[in-house]
């Protein structure tokens, strides 16, 4: 049998801590839990201590069947790509974005790269531009701190301001929830969606890391290579039949 405290319960009452755990008290130690609940923020101590997952599930910005909707494992973008890397605030790791549209005109975006540290990412980054010479690579953030590198190696990159920030994540989402954009169902990507969380900027609102249950690097990326394909794909218009000169 799983044990769990009641969803609106007070997270600081030492009766809902024993209402998710029979055994606070003999096994396991009050002053246990009071450590966990002092080093843990809200979302992580509801999940890990007093087994509530439908509310940190419901906290969610996109919701898990909305990004279950626009989930295909076959979707592959055109040729014409924009990249776009995102560092975690303590660099501990890093992930770089692809995004495109689709023969159907549907946007794509996935996470093509995420590891430890950046020490790897300006050549990985040079790399790809020199091997798809991409219509954008977008680069904010933490990783801001790369962009004297890239520079020198003759990377176009594009940065954005705080409401450009905003637009990207509203794009993101709008992409998301008007069913307009797919991704491959990727576990890392699909772990981070449903850990991000919205942050204020002004009148809009981007991505907050700050109580996040893991690394959202990659939807950070992802957000930012979409909206670096967007405002920079070429416009293609159609040809029109020339007409004959009358004179």
């Amino acid at each position: 049998m799983e044990w769990s405290a009641d969803k609106d319960a007070d997270l600081d009452d030492i009766n809902t801590w024993l209402d998710a755990n029979p055994a606070a008290g003999i096994r396991l130690l009050l002053d246990t839990i009071r450590d966990e609940r002092s080093v843990m923020d809200d979302e992580t101590f509801m999940r890990e201590r007093l087994g509530i997952w439908d509310a940190v599930a419901s906290n969610a910005v996109i919701d898990a069947t909305s990004w279950g909707i626009v989930a295909d494992g076959s979707s592959q973008a055109g040729d014409q790509l924009a990249f776009a890397v995102d560092v975690s605030p303590d660099r501990s790791m890093t992930s770089i974005a692809v995004a495109g549209v689709r023969p159907d005109g549907l946007y794509h975006v996935e996470v093509i790269e995420n590891r430890r540290g950046t020490d790897w990412v300006v050549p990985y980054l040079a790399a790809l531009v020199a091997q798809w010479g991409p219509v954008a690579l977008v680069v904010d953030g933490p990783a801001s701190s790369l962009i004297p590198e890239l520079a020198h190696l003759e990377v176009p990159v594009l940065t954005l301001s705080a409401s450009e920030y905003g637009a990207a994540c509203g794009l993101f989402y709008d992409s998301v929830m008007g069913m307009s954009l797919r991704h491959p169902n990727q576990p890392l990507f699909n772990s981070a969606i449903e850990a991000a969380r919205k942050r204020p900027i002004g009148d809009m609102w981007g991505w907050g890391r700050k109580n996040a249950a893991t690394d959202i690097t990659p939807v950070v990326a992802a957000t930012l290579a979409l909206y670096g394909f967007v405002m920079c794909k070429p416009i293609r218009r159609k040809k029109r039949a020339r007409k004959a000169l009358v004179l």
